[in-house]
């Protein structure tokens, strides 16, 4: 039957606040704790949604047992800074303006599910459907039947608060919340039995089951959202999933992507790739700001040469290698790199932490040999440098002929270049610019390659003896790979804030910028773990990955509570 007093807003208007209420809701998630028993409430009122859902979330704010100590240090600091009434009032009222709806908020929890529901021809409007834990259902329902207007859509009842925007329903101890009413009456009909839930769909389960079981906040997505990319590509051939969870020291997302190999070739070489090497944190010396690393970096250029589509761009590089190198892009080049990558950046030789020093290693994992192709490009890069009469070498090299360093007045002229662009810098320029070279070394097939020769001899020694490397490194110990990853970033957030401190130059600055300066990086210095984001790729096009942010609860939230007392 047509509605009279229940006016449906235009649909961009009404999602972008349901939205926009989800998300706030949502943020909760780093924010807030409960103290109550472990309860998923939030997915279990899947259960209601309809099985032809394109996208579906959960919140759950109940800690896990793992989860309760974060949890607990979060409640505790919610309490110090008056903030732990904070999330309960008006979370209704970003949804609906309706007065009424504050009788609704002392009922609702923290807990919820999302659905949005397809477009057809008879429903002009995408559906969005929010489906609310309550304390007690019962009552809700009460305050619905007094406060609001009775309405029906093709036989499902739901009420409309005065001066509302929302539908509501209430199911069992769950509030049901749409702007449309059909969408209200599908999660009616899969409430009664008459649809089926998206809980019978295997793939949606399955996709769930890579989240991680006490995940606070999870998203998926649909086949269908997914059917259409670039060029009209389908993107993935499956549930796509995405999940966030509380963890002690800070929060952990992963997600899950069954990509498409035959509409993205791409992938299948990717995916091809194999693994980091286990040892890849004893490969490296303690003490790193932080690194990155790559398995087989090798496929970037091969998918350059077959997928550019540039043949003119192809052969520039191959040009490029050959006249600028003296070696050959395919035969040699490419395969030298089928090994691990691994880039790092550390303190400066003396330093705990201050300045900057650079590291590179291309090991010979997978048969690789970039020793062997270094070594041709030295030597015809010594013979340009020889002949064009500004330096007599190139480098100084050890007995052995496997550790060489870059002549003294070539490093001179370096330095000299580093300094000039860090003229307005405000820095110790002294402690960036000291020691400053090119030094690299041949461990069997590998190739290291360091900014000061004092790193160079820490990597060497801890490549070679798998001896104080970043397995010892407790502020990185916790970014070894997993899973099979094949591609890793780790960065002590800790040691960089520090490093920050000692290389800046405050003499200069004004108190005021000094104060902010020292508030921001002591909120990092404190943390224990580290950035850590990892990711691989499977043959048949399955992406997997993991985030971890590190964050200091306490001092995070001693800072939002101290500029909303401000406001106050």
């Amino acid at each position: 039957m047509a509605l009279c007093s229940f006016k449906l807003r235009p649909a961009f208007v009404v999602a972008s606040r349901v939205m926009a209420g989800t998300a706030v809701f949502a943020g909760l998630a780093g924010i807030y704790a409960f103290k109550v028993t472990f309860a998923r409430t939030g997915e279990a009122a899947l259960r209601l949604v309809p099985a032809d859902a394109e996208v579906v979330g959960s919140i759950d704010l109940v800690p896990s047992p793992a989860q309760a100590l974060a949890f607990k240090r979060i409640d505790d600091a919610l309490a110090r800074n008056g903030m732990d009434q904070f999330p309960q009032k008006g979370m209704l009222s970003t949804l609906d303006r309706s007065p009424a709806v504050e009788q609704l908020n002392g009922l609702t929890t923290r807990d919820a599910a999302f659905a949005l529901l397809p477009t057809r021809d008879q429903k002009p409007e995408t559906g969005f459907a929010l489906i609310w834990a309550l304390s007690d259902g019962r009552k809700a329902e009460q305050i619905l039947s007094s406060t609001g207007y009775k309405r029906f859509w093709k036989g499902a009842q739901y009420y409309v608060l005065p001066k509302g925007e929302m539908g509501y329903m209430v199911v069992d101890d769950l509030l049901v919340i749409s702007a449309q009413p059909w969408a209200l009456r599908e999660v009616s009909q899969v409430a009664t039995g008459n649809a089926p839930s998206i809980l019978t769909d295997k793939e949606f389960v399955r996709a769930r089951t890579q989240l991680a079981e006490d995940a606070n906040v999870m998203v998926l997505a649909s086949p269908a959202v997914t059917q259409t990319g670039p060029g009209g590509r389908r993107i993935a051939t499956n549930w796509v999933a995405g999940g966030l969870a509380i963890r002690d020291g800070g929060i952990e997302m992963n997600a899950f992507a069954p990509l498409d190999p035959e509409a993205y070739p791409v992938l299948k070489r990717f995916g091809s790739s194999a693994p980091l090497r286990p040892d890849l944190l004893q490969a490296i010396p303690q003490g790193a700001y932080g690194m990155t690393a790559v398995s087989q970096p090798s496929n970037f250029i091969r998918t350059f040469e077959e997928e550019s589509g540039d043949s003119k761009a192809v052969d520039e590089a191959r040009k490029g290698a050959r006249e600028g190198l003296g070696v050959d892009l395919d035969t040699d080049i490419t395969p030298a790199l089928d090994g691990d990558a691994i880039i790092a950046a550390y303190p400066c030789e003396g330093q705990e932490a201050g300045g900057i020093d650079f590291l590179a290693v291309l090991d010979d994992s997978n048969g690789a040999d970039p020793a062997g192709v270094a070594r041709k490009v030295q030597e015809y890069i010594n013979k340009k440098i020889g002949s064009d009469g500004k330096y007599q070498k190139l480098y100084e090299g050890s007995a052995d002929g496997n550790r060489f360093l870059l002549a003294p007045d070539i490093a001179k002229d370096m330095q000299g270049s580093i300094g000039k662009g860090m003229e307005h810098t405000p820095a110790h320029r002294d402690m960036l610019i000291k020691d400053k070279t090119m030094a690299w070394a041949y461990a069997g097939h590998a190739v290291i390659v360091a900014s000061s020769e004092s790193l160079l001899d820490r990597a060497v020694a801890a490549y070679q003896t798998h001896s104080g490397g970043l397995d010892s490194d407790a502020r990185l110990l916790a970014a070894a790979p997993r899973n099979g990853a094949q591609q890793l970033l780790a960065v002590s957030v800790s040691r960089v804030a520090q490093g920050i401190e000692n290389t800046i130059d405050t003499s200069s600055m004004a108190k005021k910028d000094v104060d902010t300066l020292e508030g921001v990086l002591g909120a990092f210095k404190a943390l224990a773990q580290p950035l850590d984001i990892q990711s691989t790729m499977g043959p048949q096009g399955l992406a997997q990955g993991s985030l971890f942010v590190p964050l200091d609860y306490d001092k995070l939230i001693d800072l939002a509570g101290t500029e909303i007392n401000k406001h106050k």
